[in-house]
């Protein structure tokens, strides 16, 4: 699959979201974080994607709804799959606009573009129930139970890319929440486990070269859906955005590089 740009512009170095925004979708967006239930979200995300036309399938799982996105009336491919996801729900109380309708958004842009190419090799997935409440595990994650699905379907070896919160700032953020979370595990399995996500981490940095992104981090962020996806034992690379007062390159600004992500 190639780089997907999800409208990061190599000029301004930041989120192309205010210009999509003030499109088409704009109405969308507004409406979309408005007051409402989980009901409505999942109402008004239907309305949107129909109203550009895009295609979605509703896999039910454990009670959550998750949106399927793809390639327009394409089988399984048989190369390997990247999967983009947005958790589509919100926490209590919150209009849910940076955490996490941005990314939605975002991705139904990137969706209508992919659409359009010759590339069959990709998914995106709008997620329910990331937000946990108080009580609640990683087992309770919508991911957790969607990771089932997803081997049901074929895609247990898919790149899964996860992105949240990604409104504000310029500082392109590639979680490394995950590997440290991985340090306390032993065996060929974690073994395993941890060269799939160093697999993503670098794949996400080769995507940030060639896009041209100059403020790139490694930082340990919150965990996303990438906790109920790993506790599932499906690796997942979350990506987010943060702003940054002065602009640095990656390499300075994380330090030490790894040797798995020399190039």
């Amino acid at each position: 699959m190639k780089p997907f740009r999800l409208s990061f512009d190599r000029k301004s170095r930041t989120s192309g979201a205010g210009t999509f925004f003030t499109g088409i979708l704009w109405g969308g967006f507004a409406g979309f974080i408005l007051p409402g239930s989980r009901e409505d979200r999942f109402t008004r995300l239907a309305e949107i994607l129909r109203g550009v036309k895009l295609d979605f399938e509703i896999l039910q799982v454990a009670g959550n709804r998750h949106f399927l996105l793809g390639p327009p009336s394409s089988p399984l491919p048989k190369g390997r799959v990247t999967i983009l996801t947005a958790h589509y729900d919100r926490a209590p109380g919150s209009p849910g606009a940076n955490d996490n309708s941005v990314s939605v958004f975002l991705l139904i842009k990137t969706a209508l573009e992919l659409g359009s190419g010759e590339d069959k090799n990709w998914r995106i997935i709008f997620t329910d129930r990331e937000e946990l409440g108080e009580g609640e595990g990683l087992k309770d994650q919508g991911a957790y139970t969607l990771a089932g699905e997803l081997r049901n379907r074929g895609l247990g070896s898919a790149r899964i890319f996860v992105f949240d919160a990604c409104g504000a700032g310029n500082g392109f953020i590639i979680s490394t929440a995950a590997e440290r979370l991985l340090k306390k595990e032993s065996g060929s399995g974690a073994d395993k486990t941890r060269n799939l996500v160093r697999s993503l981490r670098n794949r996400a940095m080769e995507i940030a070269r060639n896009l041209g992104l100059e403020t790139v981090f490694l930082l340990p962020t919150p965990f996303s859906d990438d906790a109920g996806f790993l506790s599932a034992g499906l690796p997942a690379q979350t990506i987010t955005m943060l702003p940054t007062r002065k602009p640095r390159p990656w390499r300075r600004c994380s330090g030490k590089v790894p040797a798995w992500l020399a190039p």
